[in-house]
C-alpha cells in the first residue's frame, strides 16, 4: 500500500529568519504522523534557501545546509527528519516560498 497526501502547506520565508515545518500538520490527533513530505521552492521565489536537519542553517561567507532554489524539489523522508528540518533563505531582501505535501 502507498503512501496517502493529506495536508499542504505554504512557508512564507524572509531573509534571515529561520523557519520550521508546521508540527501540528506533521501529526495530527488520533492519526498516523506524516512519514513523507514533498518540497518544493515556488516558482518565481528570489534567493537561495538553505535547509538543516536538527540545527539552524547559516547565511554568510560560509553557507551551511543543503541548498534548493528556485523550482527545486527535495524528498524527506521519516517523521523525525522533518519535525527536525529548519528553512533559511539567504541573498534575497524578497520574501520567497516553500510548498510542502505531507504523506502518510
Amino acid at each position: 500500500m502507498g503512501l496517502t497526501a493529506y495536508n499542504n502547506e505554504r512557508l512564507s520565508l524572509t531573509t534571515g529568519t529561520v523557519l520550521t515545518l508546521d508540527s501540528t500538520l506533521l501529526s495530527t490527533a488520533g492519526a498516523s504522523p506524516a512519514s513523507r513530505a514533498v518540497i518544493e521552492v515556488a516558482d518565481g521565489s528570489n534567493g537561495e534557501i538553505l535547509y538543516r536537519f536538527g540545527e539552524d542553517p547559516v547565511g554568510g561567507a560560509t553557507p551551511e545546509g543543503h541548498r534548493l532554489n528556485n523550482g527545486e524539489d527535495v524528498t524527506v523522508d521519516g517523521y523525525d527528519n522533518l519535525i527536525s528540518m529548519r528553512f533559511l533563505l539567504v541573498g534575497s531582501s524578497s520574501p520567497s516560498s516553500v510548498y510542502v505535501t505531507y504523506y502518510r
